[in-house]
């Protein structure tokens, strides 16, 4: 009788630690041991490959930051040795510039590396900017010391002089693109959570770089292949859920009109979208706790600032254009700035976003001070908001703040009340052009409105008259099929509505596909607001939801998913709310299991566990 009771207790006392552990890992707070434990590495084989992965990290990890400054000092020093000989020697004039600029920068980095005498790991968690920015921002583990061979200068410092001959003869630059190569990819592959929130922070600046599609794309295949990587060894939970089946068949609705429609062009663009919205996967499988949701929220919302700043700039500070302006407010508007983008409403589409994950942060900060750089921020986003003078915007962003505020004092009618009878008065406070621009939505005589109705029609008798399979997939396919529905004289990349532009690319049942997802998407958020009364995230969940709703909003004016950025942004937005919302679930169910209680629903259709 002693030894079944014992066994009961046995059988709890596991239970109950394997709940701690997995609770502890989405805190992202577990040690080695019980990471070990969690994953259950038990055969041979992994073991093995643990210990080699674990010497190649002590390798390159335990050295001194000294070392990696005498790499960098010797390379630059040599570089521009090397180059200077070769300016004064060669009696043909040669352009020098960009290997003595890569040779001076790398000697200026080596500065910072050379100062601390402690092993790189431990330089990067004693600097408090280094440290936020790996690990608290980035998610990388903290590494602990395992002893065992290091790299030392009499390696690095050979291999520096070798690498710079190597630069001479080429371009230094290809060797340090090189290196940071070698340097990101096993960063990537042994933590997902990096090329993850590394494509969000930049995903404002890659329409400056050549190929900025196939580099997006890159990045986000990346960022999936080492969380599939992940799940399979174990460290990361991979669920299906009626939001996936829903996405695999959108998906494969628009690989199917891009492989029957329009040729090669929009096969490539199928092919690109299908990879962009594993963005939502990406999500929902890493953003397990509120650390990380904030690390993606900020990462859109404030890190995003200088496109803000270089949008005001463009519009004070560079030559008018009127490309994106309508004749009738020649006078009223100067120019309409399209910051790091090559459209101002897409800026808006991107602007419209930051601002409101801006807000959010704002209401989250705890210190003054923070509080003061989070309002600044915002104030940036919605004045370059301002100077896209996008109606589409502007009309938005009014019903979002409606809808926030509605959320926000619904429980106080006289709050509620009078946030809503101020709101309509900071209409007074906007200069004349926007108002003007706003209110023109109504003028037919706008030769934009016009351009939009037309291309409506139009873009409905196609829509219809390939209601199954669609016209293909890009801008280039859209363009080319619209030709034959056009009326005279109007060209258009896209229908400037988004589930329009939707049903003629891809076809009917890719539409109601998407429709599902926003159905579906509405139903959870109304069902899961007992469990964020309570959550740690439930303002992340109230203004995820506000985000994707202005989105929508603006879909009804514009195609938000005519750029691939923006496509990509959707469904990050997307993800971040059901991810959110099964944070607050797990919360929930670990009060539950704490209180004994084994009810609780399960969180996925299907739910594989790889250990």
């Amino acid at each position: 009788m002693h030894r079944f009771v014992d066994d009961i207790l046995k059988r709890d006392r596991a239970r109950q630690k394997k709940r701690d552990i997995e609770a502890r890992a989405r805190l992202g707070i577990l040690d080695p041991a019980e990471e070990t434990t969690m994953l259950g590495v038990h055969s041979g084989h992994g073991h093995g490959m643990r210990r080699v992965k674990n010497a190649l990290a002590g390798y390159f990890l335990g050295a001194k930051a000294r070392v990696y400054g005498f790499f960098l000092l010797i390379f630059g020093l040599m570089t521009l040795l090397l180059h200077f000989a070769d300016y004064y020697i060669e009696t043909e004039v040669i352009d020098v510039l960009y290997p003595l600029l890569c040779g001076a920068l790398c000697s200026i980095a080596s500065i910072p590396l050379l100062i601390p005498d402690a092993p790189i790991h431990k330089a990067t968690e004693d600097d408090p900017v280094v440290n936020f920015i790996l690990y608290d921002f980035f998610c990388f583990r903290h590494y602990q010391k395992r002893g065992g061979v290091v790299l030392r200068k009499r390696v690095t410092i050979p291999l520096a002089v070798l690498l710079s001959v190597v630069g001479f003869f080429t371009s230094p630059w290809y060797v340090i693109i090189a290196i940071a190569g070698l340097v990101f990819l096993p960063l990537a592959l042994s933590t997902p959570e990096f090329p993850f929130l590394l494509s969000l922070t930049l995903l404002p600046y890659f329409s400056l770089l050549p190929h900025s599609a196939i580099l997006l794309g890159s990045l986000v295949a990346l960022a999936m292949l080492s969380y599939l990587r992940k799940a399979l060894l174990g460290n990361r939970t991979f669920a299906i859920r009626l939001y996936d089946i829903l996405l695999i068949l959108f998906s494969l609705f628009f690989l199917i009109s891009g492989i029957f429609n329009g040729g090669m062009s929009s096969f490539t663009s199928a092919l690109l979208l299908v990879v962009l919205t594993s963005g939502y996967t990406l999500a929902t499988g890493l953003i397990v706790n509120r650390r990380i949701a904030d690390s993606a929220t900020s990462a859109l919302g404030l890190l995003s600032f200088p496109v803000s700043l270089y949008s005001i700039y463009q519009y004070f500070f560079t030559t008018p254009s009127d490309i994106w302006s309508d004749a009738v407010f020649a006078d009223a508007i100067r120019t309409r700035v399209t910051g790091t983008f090559q459209n101002p409403n897409v800026l808006a589409m991107f602007l419209l976003v930051a601002s409101i994950f801006a807000l959010y942060h704002l209401r989250e900060a705890k210190r003054s001070g923070v509080r003061i750089v989070y309002a600044i921020i915002l104030v940036l986003h919605l004045f370059a908001l301002t100077l896209t003078f996008s109606r589409g915007a502007y009309i938005a962003l009014g019903f979002t703040l409606v809808a926030l505020i509605v959320l926000r004092y619904a429980k106080k009618p006289g709050l509620l009340l009078a946030g809503l009878a101020v709101l309509p008065h900071l209409l007074f406070f906007l200069p004349s052009s926007v108002i003007e621009r706003l209110l023109s939505i109504f003028n037919l005589a706008d030769s934009s409105i016009a351009y939009r109705l037309s291309i409506a029609r139009s873009s409905i008798a196609m829509f219809l008259d390939r209601i199954f399979l669609g016209v293909g997939v890009g801008e280039e396919t859209f363009r080319d099929a619209f030709f034959a529905y056009a009326e005279e004289g109007v060209t258009a990349p896209h229908s400037h509505n988004l589930f329009l532009q939707i049903g003629c690319e891809a076809g009917i049942f890719a539409l109601i596909c998407f429709l599902l997802l926003l159905l579906f998407r509405a139903r959870e958020a109304t069902v899961s607001v007992p469990l964020t009364r309570r959550s740690t995230v439930r303002l992340s969940s109230v203004y995820s939801l506000a985000t994707l709703f202005s989105l929508i909003l603006f879909g009804f004016s514009d195609d938000i998913f005519s750029t691939f950025p923006i496509f990509y942004l959707f469904w990050i937005v997307f993800g971040i709310g059901s991810a959110v919302l099964l944070v607050a679930k797990r919360e929930m169910e670990d009060r539950a299991n704490y209180y004994g209680d084994e009810q609780s629903p399960e969180s996925s259709i299907v739910d594989i566990r790889l250990h």
